[in-house]
């Protein structure tokens, strides 16, 4: 986390992918969202070299750190039909609901030629744009990878249940909780959860 920094202003996309070619410090932009339903995200940058020109990107991943809440691309100058249509909700909205990890280890969503057949870690590649595709992919690569310690240092948030029914029971008394939340205890348990925690009914 740097202090004093505007990612808006302050970050140059294009000079930090040259750094990120040479191995060198990068500053990566991450910016925070809340959805209209409350739910809080992180939007992470990229910015590449297409088949014709500069491509560039934002995916926005869940409080989980894993799961892709959105993701949406733009180019300078890839082919009109063809790598151009990375900036198609056809291409884009597949990377909802993908994961950033496979076989139990982080990694980048995968741009598959052929088709990802369902993958939890993957999109289908374009067809008849094959190096557009291949830019995205390893543009997606390069990126996530910089930001793996940023996904991987952060605790995910947990869903909480608050007390259930009678105030002077402590926090997740027995059977309070669903079965997909965690349970927290104590006084100002709250405090455990970065979600709002939920009253068991």
């Amino acid at each position: 986390m740097l202090e004093g920094v505007d990612a808006f202003k302050d970050i140059d996309l294009k000079s930090q992918y040259s750094n990120l070619k040479k191995g060198l410090d990068v500053k990566l932009p991450v910016y925070e969202c809340t959805m209209d339903d409350g739910r809080k995200v992180n939007i992470l940058a990229m910015y590449g070299a297409g088949l014709w020109g500069a491509i560039w990107g934002y995916v926005a991943v869940e409080d989980d750190n894993e799961t892709v809440a959105g993701a949406i691309f733009d180019h300078a100058s890839e082919t009109p039909g063809l790598g151009a249509k990375i900036a198609e909700p056809a291409f884009y909205t597949q990377f909802r609901g993908k994961k950033l990890s496979d076989a139990g280890q982080f990694s980048s969503v995968k741009v598959v030629k052929g088709g990802a057949n369902g993958s939890e870690n993957g999109v289908d590649a374009i067809s008849g744009a094959t190096m557009t595709s291949k830019a995205v992919g390893t543009s997606l690569e390069q990126w996530l990878g910089a930001y793996k310690a940023f996904l991987t240092s952060r605790p995910a948030a947990k869903e909480c249940c608050g007390q259930c029914g009678d105030e002077s029971k402590e926090c997740c008394a027995e059977g309070c909780c669903d079965s997909d939340k965690e349970c927290c205890s104590g006084e100002g348990c709250e405090a455990e959860c970065e979600n709002e925690p939920v009253k068991a009914e």
